[in-house]
């Protein structure tokens, strides 16, 4: 749930509510899991600098690499 909710805000520019109303959240809620992001990784996604790394490691990640 914390990746999708990663992906989602990076997705949206930071923008928590039309993140949460892509995935059927409260907007609230949608925080509250940013929250334990920054709590349970100590990544911020508040930082500009931060948030551009995380959306470089996951499209790089979602790359398929042939074999």
């Amino acid at each position: 749930q914390l990746l999708a909710t990663l992906r989602c805000y990076l997705d949206h520019f930071g923008d928590t509510n039309a993140a949460a109303a892509q995935l059927h959240l409260h907007p609230n809620t949608f925080r509250y899991r940013l929250q334990r992001i920054r709590e349970v990784s100590g990544f911020d996604p508040r930082d500009a600098q931060t948030r551009f790394l995380a959306e470089l490691h996951l499209r790089m990640r979602d790359l398929e690499i042939p074999d």
